[in-house]
């Protein structure tokens, strides 16, 4: 009777331990596809941006383009030839900053995204170590130390990427300026 008993309970117990290591084996995959469903949207996202990009930088070149000449052939004039020349150098200008702001602010757009993406891989990368803590093929000191490990690496690259983001603000600002500037000397 009692070895029946124990049998029943070794059984009993194995049964529970198999289902919680498959739900947390399910709730591994679950993470794991919320996780490239994510990436997938981020991505998606930076693609759709950078068309929008394009397409208003073409619509902008063109439609400069056709306002110039229309301007130039109306006035035939000196002054008023000397006028276009500076109205063009205007619109170069003021073009030049929207591409200068365009392309820094797609760049910088860029790292944030990677800056998400990190924090979203370390996440994942945690969830996979609490896993195996579960599973119970790792210690709980060895996953202090994973865990601990990983938060300083990505402290350590979320830093460098928030110094690469904040040096491509002051290279922007540096260029409009200048471009500022060398407008006014002309």
């Amino acid at each position: 009777m009692y070895k029946e008993e124990k049998k029943k309970n070794a059984s009993k117990a194995k049964q529970i331990y198999n289902k919680k290591l498959s739900d947390i084996e399910s709730e591994q995959a679950k993470i794991e596809k919320n996780f490239e469903k994510k990436i997938t949207q981020l991505n998606e996202s930076k693609a759709k941006q950078l068309a929008s990009i394009e397409k208003s930088m073409e619509y902008n070149i063109s439609s400069m383009q056709k306002d110039e000449s229309k301007r130039i052939e109306i006035n035939s004039g000196t002054d008023e030839i000397i006028n276009n020349i500076n109205l063009i150098n205007k619109a170069v200008v003021k073009y030049k900053k929207q591409a200068i702001q365009l392309n820094f602010d797609n760049d910088i757009k860029n790292k944030e995204i990677e800056i998400k993406i990190l924090g979203l891989t370390t996440n994942l990368e945690k969830d996979k170590w609490n896993f195996q803590f579960k599973k119970g093929t790792i210690s709980k000191t060895i996953l202090k130390n994973k865990i601990s490990n990983l938060e300083f690496a990505e402290k350590t690259e979320r830093n460098r990427l928030n110094r690469v983001v904040s040096t491509m603000e002051k290279e922007k600002n540096n260029q409009l300026q200048n471009l500022s500037v060398t407008a006014k000397i002309k």
